[in-house]
């Protein structure tokens, strides 16, 4: 989901990256790299995290 930043009244587009904070480092690691380089696989990777950030397995902080 798409979300709008103003700074200094110019607007941007971001994508927030909710739960990403509880990946271990090396998913965060891999999914910053792809998404600074545009690699083409990275909606694969992208779906691949948010599946991991879904997972009932996955450790969250109360």
């Amino acid at each position: 989901m798409k979300a709008k930043l103003t700074i200094n009244n110019r607007e941007y587009d971001y994508y927030p990256l909710e739960g990403v904070e509880s990946l271990p480092y090396s998913l965060r690691i891999l999914y910053e790299n792809a998404l600074l380089n545009g690699y083409s696989s990275t909606l694969k990777l992208c779906d691949s995290v948010r599946l991991a950030v879904r997972s009932p397995f996955t450790r969250r902080e109360s």
